[in-house]
């Protein structure tokens, strides 16, 4: 049985088109991807996300801060697919990338 990623998104205000197919989300807009395929937790914060739900794609135009396990990076945009797990970060893009545990930090 394939494992299936739960995306949680907030925000304090929301619009939806008609058939639902397209969820915009606003002011303190927050993204939330559980851990699992054995990639961390993964957020995503901004003041606009536009949730495209039959491409499972979310996208912004505005600045965004991304939080992957201890990993940080921001940019001026945003689009991500959750079914190839595949994020892409726009315009001036900044961030802090954390060695992964797996690569044996010992100092010996």
């Amino acid at each position: 049985m394939e494992e299936v990623l739960e995306t949680l998104e907030l925000a304090e205000m929301g619009e939806a088109e008609g058939d639902v197919s397209i969820v915009d989300l606003y002011e303190n807009a927050h993204i939330l991807r559980v851990a699992g395929y054995g990639d961390p937790q993964m957020t995503a914060d901004s003041e606009h996300f536009r949730i495209l739900v039959n491409d499972d794609v979310i996208e912004t135009e505005k600045p965004v801060k991304l939080q992957r396990g201890p990993s940080v990076m921001t940019g001026d945009g945003m689009n991500y697919n959750n079914a190839t797990r595949v994020m892409k970060l726009f315009g001036t893009v900044r961030g802090q990338i954390a060695a992964s545990d797996t690569l044996g930090t010992s100092s010996k």
